[in-house]
């Protein structure tokens, strides 16, 4: 599994808001994205995964008004609405099985 959070106070689970998880599940297929508020998860929202364990991959968050936008390989994955407000989001952890070869952070997109 590979887990990208953006968090809010600290890059942690301590009782801090997650405002965007997202989890890929080569275990199950699956790619689940949530929000972690109050001290309780969201809704889990599910996909089918389209990254193939092993191989290379790029995902791409990108924060808009409403809603973040997250391409997989340069193509449209899913939306995922805002449940806790951006301007919460400090800070980026990555944490699995993989090589990272890349991070960019910053810039706003409309």
């Amino acid at each position: 599994r590979v887990m990208i959070n953006l968090h809010s106070n600290s890059a942690d689970f301590s009782g801090n808001d997650v405002p965007l998880h997202m989890s890929i599940r080569f275990d199950e297929g699956k790619i689940v994205m949530n929000s972690f508020s109050n001290g309780e998860w969201g809704k889990e929202e599910r996909k089918s995964c389209p990254i193939k364990k092993g191989e290379p991959f790029d995902i791409r968050i990108r924060a808009h008004d409403k809603h973040f936008q997250v391409m997989i390989d340069q193509k449209e994955f899913r939306d995922f609405e805002h449940r806790l407000p951006l301007l919460s989001i400090s800070h980026l952890s990555i944490d699995g099985d993989l090589y990272l070869n890349h991070v960019h952070w910053g810039g706003k997109y409309y």
